[in-house]
């Protein structure tokens, strides 16, 4: 039975980790718990990356005098940050006997298998991971028991620490997660969704609100799912709004976890809205004349007689309540609307008024006045760079309602010319850039400034400057797709990231005699690419590793070796007709055939009479096709070709 899991956690506040929260979430793999935890600021990554993290475990059936006395992590993390790459290795727990790396989506995973306990694993999420999760840490324990109750501290090794992180992870049953169903009302000519939601498992913070107009097809009436409540038990309540149309519409909410899982989902509640379905008014947006701001729209001239007329429903957010602007309707016949200057910037949307006064709108249209004040400069900026030369800018978000975005401008000395290294706005207040390392360069400094809807810019923020460190070393490559064809072995190599990297080595190991060089490139594609040995013997064992080397000389890890064994006589490649036509009147068969492989001696085309295989005729390597006389009705069935090899291979009948 599968299982999912309750994690509780209590958090000690003191120290560096002050009184910022850990989010913690989990996943159950079958057989083991993979936890994840995500640091909230830049100081806590920097003692997490500086010091590593201790980890210990126990469980009730074996609980001692010492609670956390079991078993324990103390191996200290060095930051690489490589998104094809694994945070950190943990080579020293307990007895390993295996370290290989894994492509889980959106992690890269390292994995420790031990032979009697438990595997451990450091995650670095990938940086198209949602904003909020933008990095994880976290370890996955395996071979657990499905009726166990374990108890983990991860605490902080630093020196003079003692803030801990508790968590109890228990069994419960998936199908009991269910969310109440929101409570629907009219308002304004759209439906009313009032939504309360409880927190009832960690790893289900999050929901989705789905329409039906028929009670069995449900689809989301938002992209993006909402968040429940941070902690369990928690209680979360808001209103949003949804468009009026057709006779019915049933909602219900359903449940997702962190990791992108759907859980159960609520009853469904019904709304009976009884008015004449009409059009949506359309293609809404405004002009701006000289004193006045105009509206305008389409609407079907032919259900002009269903409706009152139109009303301007503004609000200043997406899911707020529309309010009206205007107590007197516009004509039914009219397509425009001017109002007077005292116009704010907000969501405004445009409404057929049913017979009923009940309000059918269209889709709301943001539209703002731009002020003629440039937005202030970005302030409290602050960076970090890694070993790897990834680079992460942080800074205070700006609150102006006509904020356009902001630009990052880079230079490698304080007094030259800054670069723009976004070449489009963005909205994030988070920076992620990559150094080029090429160059003998000892620092990097960046300034920030943002921009209204009219492109007025801010003043520069200040220079953030960071030093580059000389002992940089390029993250570590990786081979993969190790497969043997036609007597050659080929594998998919993928470069290492982060600082400019000057050349890529790929060893290769003969039957464990220690490693030789192979080949150096000097450009691998961000990619990957493909590499081919075709120096290799039948019955021999190759190992390959790849390892690379940047500007200042300093070379990465060597990657995990990964062993091929090239069997005696290598299967050759299938053949196979590709045309099979007969001639009746002229007695004639056309036959045509295809193989990959390249090295081919020559072909014999056989013809299978009562079971008995005859040779018809040979062909050279280059030939793929033949005319053969064929009395009476011959078929495809009663063919056969095979390819003969330059090293005394054949095809097999």
């Amino acid at each position: 039975m599968k299982y999912l899991f309750i994690i509780s956690f209590y958090f000690l506040i003191s120290g560096s980790l002050n009184a910022q929260k850990i989010q913690v979430i989990h996943k159950n793999y079958g057989d083991s718990i993979c936890l994840r935890w995500y640091p909230q600021n830049l100081t806590q990554w920097k003692d997490i990356c500086q010091y590593g993290i201790g980890i210990q475990r126990r469980t009730l059936l074996h609980e001692t005098s010492n609670p956390v006395s079991v078993y324990q992590v103390q191996k200290s993390l060095k930051p690489d940050a490589d998104t094809t790459a694994a945070f950190a290795l943990l080579d020293s727990i307990l007895n390993a006997t295996e370290i290989n790396l894994n492509d889980i989506s959106h992690f890269q995973e390292a994995q420790i298998n031990q032979q009697n306990n438990f595997l451990f694993a450091m995650l670095l999420c990938q940086k198209s991971y949602p904003l909020a999760k933008k990095y994880a840490l976290g370890f996955t324990d395996s071979q657990i028991d499905s009726a166990e109750i374990y108890f983990y501290k991860i605490y902080l090794l630093k020196p003079g620490f003692t803030d801990t992180l508790f968590l109890v992870v228990r069994p419960q049953e998936p199908n009991n997660i269910h969310f109440a169903p929101p409570g629907l009302s009219h308002e304004n000519g759209m439906i009313k969704l009032d939504v309360e939601t409880k927190t009832i498992m960690e790893s289900f913070p999050m929901f989705y609100i789905q329409k039906s107009l028929d009670n069995k097809s449900f689809l989301s009436i938002h992209p993006e799912p909402f968040f429940s409540g941070f902690h369990i038990g928690e209680n979360q309540s808001f209103t949003m709004y949804d468009s009026l149309y057709g006779d019915t519409a049933y909602y219900r909410l359903q449940a997702i976890d962190a990791f992108g899982n759907i859980g159960g989902y609520s009853n469904s509640a019904v709304t009976y809205t009884h008015i004449k379905s009409v059009s949506l008014p359309r293609y809404f947006h405004m002009e701006e004349q000289l004193y006045s701001k105009e509206f305008q729209w389409v609407f079907p001239a032919e259900e002009e007689k269903y409706i009152l007329g139109f009303a301007l429903l503004f609000s200043d957010s997406i899911d707020g309540n529309p309010n009206l602007l205007h107590q007197k309707y516009i004509p039914a016949n009219n397509r425009n609307l001017s109002i007077s200057p005292e116009f704010q910037s907000g969501y405004y949307t445009i409404a057929a008024v049913h017979k009923d006064s009940s309000l059918n709108p269209g889709l709301p249209v943001f539209l703002d006045v731009p002020d003629s004040i440039a937005p202030e400069a970005p302030v409290n900026a602050a960076g970090f760079l890694d070993t790897c030369g990834y680079l992460s800018l942080l800074w205070k978000s700006n609150k102006e309602k006509d904020f356009h975005g902001y630009q990052v401008y880079r230079s490698y000395q304080r007094n030259t010319e800054f670069n723009n290294v976004t070449p489009r706005w963005i909205l994030d207040t988070i920076f992620f850039d990559t150094l080029d390392m090429g160059w003998n360069r000892d620092s990097v400094f960046y300034k920030i400034v943002a921009a209204d809807h009219r492109f007025s810019e801010s003043s520069f923020s200040e220079i953030i400057a960071l030093e580059i460190p000389l002992n940089l070393i390029p993250s570590t490559p990786l081979i993969q797709d190790l497969k043997s064809i036609s007597g050659k072995v080929q594998m998919y190599l993928y470069p290492s990231t982060g600082t400019k990297v000057k050349y890529h080595y790929v060893f290769r190991s003969t039957n464990e005699e220690p490693p030789i060089l192979l080949h150096r490139m000097q450009t691998i594609t961000d990619t990957g690419i493909w590499l081919e040995d075709a120096d290799v013997k039948a019955g021999n064992r190759y190992s390959y590793s790849i390892q690379s080397e940047n500007y200042y000389g300093k070379k990465s890890l060597m990657s995990p070796a990964i062993t091929i064994e090239i069997s005696e006589k290598a299967c050759a490649s299938k053949i196979r007709f590709s045309d099979f036509f007969m001639d009746s009147s002229a007695q004639k068969v056309y036959l045509s055939w295809e193989i990959q492989d390249t090295e081919i001696s020559h072909f014999r085309l056989l013809w299978n009479e009562n079971g008995k295989f005859k040779t018809i005729a040979n062909y050279q390597s280059h030939e793929r096709n033949a005319t053969i006389l064929c009395s009476g009705n011959c078929n495809i069935s009663q063919f056969t070709i095979i390819a003969y090899y330059k090293d005394g291979r054949r095809s097999s009948l």
